[in-house]
């Protein structure tokens, strides 16, 4: 299903970002998310094989910025990292600071205080906050939730002109 959304998502997400139906500047999310999916299911067959697990996710970090996924290679690290320290919240939450850090390329004070930087910190809050119990059923409504916010953006921002003032 994943798989399915992220193609129907594609030319909404392109609409939506490069106001072209088509585009290779970069692709959504649900891709990073497919990606980082095949990236686990691999990790998961091989075990407890360290090695092999690192050469997994690098691939996959490889892959997902090549294609110009949106989350990049961030995307599939921090996916791994949240699989692979799922019942360490501690480290888990500390490598996630890391990669987040590390992955916006600005390795100064400025960096720690730049406005995504702090709402991907923001995010582990939310995160951290999560039971383990499943909520209510509405899986399709997000898969089809994706595409109709991105189309919504979409035609507020071709519709609705701003007036700009001099």
């Amino acid at each position: 299903m994943l798989g399915i959304f992220a193609i129907i998502s594609e030319p909404v997400y392109d609409l939506a970002i490069a106001g072209t139906a088509f585009s290779f500047t970069q692709q959504n999310v649900l891709f990073t998310l497919l990606l980082g999916l095949g990236v686990l299911v691999l990790v998961k067959k091989i075990k407890q094989n360290m090695i092999g697990s690192i050469t997994i996710i690098f691939l996959g970090s490889v892959i997902s910025f090549i294609c110009k996924l949106d989350g990049w290679y961030y995307g599939i690290c921090l996916i791994a990292v949240f699989y692979l320290f799922h019942d360490k919240t501690a480290l888990k939450n500390i490598l996630a600071v890391l990669v987040m850090y590390v992955c916006g390329l600005d390795f100064s004070i400025w960096g720690l205080i730049e406005p995504n930087f702090l709402l991907a910190l923001t995010s582990l809050i939310f995160i951290n906050l999560y039971n383990g119990q499943r909520g209510i059923k509405m899986k399709y409504f997000f898969y089809w939730f994706y595409p109709t916010h991105l189309f919504l953006f979409f035609l507020i921002s071709t519709y609705i002109v701003i007036p700009m003032v001099s």
